[in-house]
């Protein structure tokens, strides 16, 4: 029994690594990436700093398995990174701000095939995280989430 956290239910240990963000830790987050000014969103959400979530989950245990909810929707730390770099680009920036996000996208993904020497690598403009970053954007800009459909 409760196997899933290494038979420790009151400390609720997950031994391969997973972290369930809840609700009340996810917008607290949210709330430390709005008070941002644009220069601390760009250095904060690249190169494996505070909010770089794909890289912080990678980092923990190589494997990016980490789960955050916000506003009813669960995101994996590849949507959350990308939800929360859209919502400060557009909310620090506006669509400024917006574009620098595209554009790291497409920094990162560039260096992710080149770091693979463009063998079965997909480069694809970042365009995979192009909903979760108009998420953020539209969150930032109307403070609810976008209808999906």
């Amino acid at each position: 029994m409760y196997v899933f956290c290494d038979s420790n239910p009151v400390n609720f240990v997950d031994p391969s690594g997973l972290r369930d963000y809840s609700q009340e830790e996810t917008s607290a987050i949210m709330n430390e990436i709005g008070n941002q000014n644009i220069f601390q969103a760009a250095w904060n959400h690249s190169g494996g700093r505070k909010y770089d979530f794909k890289a912080q989950d990678k980092l923990d245990d190589g494997v990016r398995n980490d789960t955050y909810t916000f506003n009813g929707k669960t995101m994996n730390s590849d949507q959350f990174g990308n939800f929360a770099a859209g919502y400060a680009g557009y909310k620090t920036g506006w669509f400024v701000g917006l574009e620098g996000v595209f554009w790291g996208g497409v920094m990162y993904d560039f260096l992710d095939a080149k770091a693979q020497n463009f063998k079965d690598a997909k480069f694809d403009w970042d365009k995979d995280s192009w909903p979760d970053i108009m998420a953020g954007a539209y969150y930032a800009r109307y403070g609810k989430m976008p209808c999906s459909e």
